[in-house]
């Protein structure tokens, strides 16, 4: 029968717990598992939580004032979501969208829109109902990831 003369501690365990995994005790006295039995698990995130995330990290630099409202915009994979927020009073100012019948006129799905002319008109929608409703001049700049700049 062999034993273990190791004074120091050896991956965490003492001299008892090696001498009874030697003599081939599976599961020594104490609470820590063999280093073999130890299995590590990450939880997956979605996109919906990076997203998430990335709006928390946006929102704790970004505030919308009445003067200067805070312009939110969502893409899913067929249409584009754009609001007017005023964040000191938690009111959306004015909102657009390509579901709007308006825009989907405007923009004939069917022959499959660009970012820009998609971007272009909802600007335009956007700025018309946010004049209507606050009687001010408003000038939005949205800037794409891929580098595209569309100026209303």
């Amino acid at each position: 029968m062999a034993t273990c003369s190791f004074t120091s501690n050896f991956l965490g365990f003492n001299q008892h717990q090696l001498s009874a995994l030697a003599a081939g005790n599976p599961r020594p006295s104490s609470s820590i598992p063999p280093p073999s039995l130890v299995t590590v698990q990450a939880k997956a995130r979605t996109r919906q939580d990076d997203r998430t995330a990335r709006h928390a990290r946006i929102r704790k630099k970004v505030e919308g004032t009445t003067e200067r409202p805070r312009l939110s915009v969502y893409r899913s994979n067929k249409h584009f979501y754009v609001q007017v927020i005023d964040d000191s009073k938690m009111h959306t100012l004015a909102a657009a969208s390509t579901m709007q019948k308006l825009l989907a006129e405007e923009l004939n799905f069917s022959s499959g829109p660009t970012i820009v002319s998609v971007f272009d008109a909802m600007n335009e929608a956007n700025n018309f109902v946010y004049l209507q409703k606050m009687k001010k001049e408003a000038y939005f700049r949205i800037e794409l990831r891929d580098g595209l700049v569309n100026r209303a």
